[in-house]
């Protein structure tokens, strides 16, 4: 007896994740290429770096955008291609989960509260670091919650990134950079041993938010940013979960 053949849906009918489609990481993109540009063209015309830079002076005399582009140059320019490269790997894995908006509201607001604590901390200075720590901060509650954060080498790179931190924060390169490769090195070991490595997710969110109350401890400029929009990721993610499930259950036949 012949069986009817499965009937597919019509291309018309299929949705997005259907097709693995995932929309682009605008923000992310937006950021990155804003800040690589300003970069680039810092290394051109190096004065830009004096009329962009923190510089506690310039904002009381009523330089407000000095909150903001701080995170646009670098004293030394190469580190800051390194930072956008992380920030490219880290940034999609949560636009993609929270959408484009709260993603540059937690880099807002993080760069916001760090370079107001920088201004108390480290009154002189210039980066990209404070802003993707607002976003490493929204990844971690991500990784806590175990919601999808991306493929498990953007795990390695926040938590290399924020060890690296806070062997700085101890004023010491060479032991950031040795401290930085055996945590990736014992990740790397952990994905090889288990086969679904999200179960461990959860773990990697308490690690990190771990090394950002230790860089906070440290006085470090770093740690305020990512707590602070761990704690505004966790409230906007806990309410969007309550909505959501709400929503499933109006929709529930009586």
């Amino acid at each position: 007896m012949k069986t009817a053949p499965p009937i597919l849906p019509s291309s018309r009918n299929r949705t997005r994740e259907d097709i693995g489609w995932r929309p682009l990481p605008l923000a992310t993109l937006l950021v990155v290429a804003l800040t690589a540009f300003i970069t680039t063209w810092q290394l051109w015309n190096p004065p830009l770096l004096s009329l962009l830079d923190r510089n506690l002076a310039a904002l009381l005399a009523g330089q407000w955008w000095r909150l903001i582009t701080p995170r646009l140059v670098q004293p030394e320019i190469w580190p800051q291609y390194f930072l956008l490269a992380i920030l490219a790997v880290v940034g999609p894995s949560v636009e993609r989960q929270v959408g484009s908006g709260r993603w540059m509201l937690f880099w807002l607001i993080g760069g916001l509260i760090g370079e107001l604590v920088s201004f108390a901390w480290a009154p002189h200075g210039a980066g990209a670091s404070v802003g993707i720590c607002g976003i490493i901060g929204a990844w971690l509650v991500l990784a806590l919650r175990q919601a999808p954060v991306g493929p498990w080498f953007v795990a390695v790179v926040v938590l290399t990134f924020v060890t690296e931190l806070i062997g700085m924060a101890l004023h010491s390169f060479v032991g950031a950079m040795v401290a930085a490769g055996v945590v990736a090195a014992v990740l790397i070991q952990v994905r090889q041993r288990t086969a679904y490595w999200p179960r461990r997710a959860p773990w990697y969110g308490m690690a990190g938010l771990l090394g950002g109350l230790i860089l906070t401890l440290l006085r470090d400029q770093h740690g305020p940013p990512l707590l602070a929009t761990a704690a505004l990721a966790a409230l906007l993610v806990v309410n969007r979960s309550t909505k959501h499930t709400q929503r499933r259950n109006d929709e529930k036949p009586v």
